[in-house]
């Protein structure tokens, strides 16, 4: 299993979970790196603007490519079949600026890089699983 991270605005998480949170989508761009996600693989949530890491979802199948409408402003035709394990409104979501002083490694978020480093978001995962309550 690898962790992924997935990027979501406000309205685009609140456009994917109105949608049923069934697929997740990303840019063209993103095609080539999207073929590496395999089934079973988790994605981390995170929305930007208020830095908080809102969900996890395991990919349930193979990318594929799609421009049926999902969201408002942008299509992301890029996509993957997932199924939530978690998904949270954004005022019970991880904040980022949690994690400052508990992982030396935090500072990959304040330089440019595509993923964080394995312990990073392990430690993100293990976090957000604590909120199966909600």
């Amino acid at each position: 299993m690898t962790y992924w991270l997935d990027l979501f605005t406000g309205v685009t998480w609140n456009e994917f979970r109105n949608a049923g949170s069934k697929v997740t989508g990303f840019r063209e761009t993103r095609w080539k790196t999207i073929q590496r996600i395999k089934e079973g693989d988790i994605f981390l949530c995170y929305l930007t603007g208020v830095s908080r890491f809102v969900g996890l979802l395991e990919v349930t199948g193979k990318p594929f490519q799609d421009d049926s409408p999902i969201w408002k402003d942008m299509v992301f035709p890029c996509r993957l079949p997932v199924k939530p394990l978690l998904e949270l409104d954004p005022e019970y979501g991880v904040s980022v600026h949690d994690l400052r002083d508990r992982l030396s490694c935090f500072c990959c978020f304040l330089k440019p890089v595509s993923l964080p480093p394995q312990p990073v978001v392990e430690f993100v995962y293990k976090r957000l699983r604590q909120y199966d309550h909600i």
